[in-house]
């Protein structure tokens, strides 16, 4: 587990220093491997840096290998697996560009109020170019396809007994959403979350849509937990 634990820590350099064939061709295939593990800490690490390489190696193979990798592990025995598996989903659509988009504009914005020195910091063409360098390393990895058939996976995960796992399934739902745009989200991703909304939401028609665009509206809408035991047995 150490060497493992070294190997995936610097994945995404690894790749880098391979190139996309040779990442494809060896490196991912060995990532893969430490899914076998009995330890779910070092499957957690996996799912902590393996969105980042999918972005590397390319949305084929990202699709191919990866993906089914992230979708088996949505039914982990361990909670924390599960969770690492679904925000690892998320970041495949697209939510830490979100995320990392928002932390700078939010930024910036206390920059400018502050003082007229750190304004003129907060304007610094190199701000910018590190913002468009978040934003060109940490896109959406998958096509829309891809996205329905995991949230097919993943809509139960809105109503596990774990809070962690919830509110990880909210975020890729989120992200999700806003990676398929708002017809689509109503009219392919919504059927898909539905069964796990409350009735006052489930019946809302277009409007429920919406409420998938924000995890914490989506966190309000969804169904109250069932007991672990109720849950393991309808999934």
């Amino acid at each position: 587990p150490p060497t493992r634990a070294a190997v995936l820590a610097g994945a995404d350099a690894l790749a880098s220093f391979f190139g996309r064939a040779d990442a494809n061709d060896f490196l991912v295939p060995l990532l893969i491997t430490c899914l076998n593990d009995r330890s779910w800490r070092l499957r957690v690490a996996f799912f902590e840096r393996i969105a980042a390489v999918a972005r590397f190696v390319g949305v084929a193979s990202a699709e191919a290998f990866l993906l089914p990798c992230v979708e088996r592990c949505l039914a982990d025995d361990s909670d924390e697996v599960a969770a690492a598996a679904l925000r690892c989903l998320g970041d495949m659509c697209g939510a830490d560009v979100d995320e990392a988009r928002a932390g700078a504009s939010t930024t910036r914005g206390l920059s400018r109020s502050s003082s007229l020195e750190t304004s003129e910091t907060s304007s610094d063409p190199l701000f910018d170019v590190a913002t468009s360098d978040v934003a060109q390393t940490h896109g959406a990895t998958l096509r829309k396809r891809s996205v329905l058939a995991a949230a097919k996976r993943a809509a139960p995960a809105l109503c596990h007994p774990a809070g962690a796992v919830r509110a990880e399934a909210r975020r890729f739902f989120e992200a999700a959403s806003k990676r398929l745009g708002a017809a689509d989200a109503f009219a392919l991703l919504l059927p898909l979350a539905r069964p796990f909304l409350a009735a006052r939401f489930a019946s809302l028609g277009a409007a429920a849509a919406d409420v998938l665009a924000d995890r914490s509206a989506l966190a309000a809408a969804t169904r109250a937990p069932p007991s672990r035991e109720a849950f393991e047995d309808a999934v």
